[in-house]
């Protein structure tokens, strides 16, 4: 599985629909979806099932919820470096 497929797995979880979901991730509801089966495929089982409308998170889905939760965890080092790696960034030389 890759990062993106988590991201989507994710938004899925949060909100139960994929227009809501793309919406978050800033992505067309196509590739969402694209990159949801491409997960389901990968992994050989169903993550949401549709009931009235929304996505429901299958028994599978919601076990790999907890280490999803762990991921984004793992990753917020990685991004308060990113950000204090940017405050010690020399401003853009400008040529007048």
């Amino acid at each position: 599985m890759r990062l993106r497929h988590i991201e989507v797995i994710q938004a899925l979880l949060q909100t139960g629909h994929l227009g809501t979901a793309a919406e978050w991730l800033q992505l067309p509801v196509t590739e969402v979806e694209h990159l949801l089966r491409d997960a389901e495929d990968q992994l050989g089982f169903m993550l949401f099932a549709s009931v009235r409308g929304r996505l429901q998170a299958t028994r599978e889905a919601r076990e790999l919820q907890v280490e999803i939760i762990r991921v984004y965890d793992a990753l917020e080092p990685v991004q308060r470096l990113a950000n204090s790696l940017r405050q010690y960034l020399a401003p853009p030389l400008r040529i007048i």
